[in-house]
């Protein structure tokens, strides 16, 4: 879906926004009050499309959220429109074959951890 014609948003995220417009998970006293998962809300996705594409020089790619100690949470634009695997890391470490949904339970299951590592077991 397209917010302003400028953002296009997974339909579960914009499920999500409706109902808390961002949210941080998983606070811990031990990180300096930092939440583990920050996910941002519809003015914070814009402010870092703008930073994405202005400072970064990349255009298919926005941040929905950070992970404390990792990397961004980002959809490729190009990817969501073509029906793929648009959620992965900023940072390409992991793309992720899961909706935003999908995602958000596995890592509220695994109390923020990251559950992905066990994507692929160990030889």
């Amino acid at each position: 879906m397209n917010i302003s014609g400028s953002i296009p948003l997974p339909v579960d995220y914009l499920q999500f926004l409706k109902i808390s417009n961002g949210a941080e998970l998983f606070t811990d006293d031990y990180k300096g009050s930092r939440a583990l998962l920050e996910l941002y809300s519809l003015d914070k996705i814009f402010e870092g499309k703008n930073f994405y594409v202005n400072n970064l020089k990349i255009e298919d790619v926005y941040p929905i959220g950070h992970l404390l100690d990792n990397a961004d949470l980002v959809v490729n634009i190009r990817d969501l429109r073509n029906g793929g695997q648009y959620l992965s890391l900023s940072d390409g470490s992991k793309k992720f074959n899961y909706t935003f949904q999908e995602w958000l339970d596995k890592f509220i299951i695994a109390q923020g951890n990251e559950f992905w590592l066990l994507d692929h077991p160990y030889r």
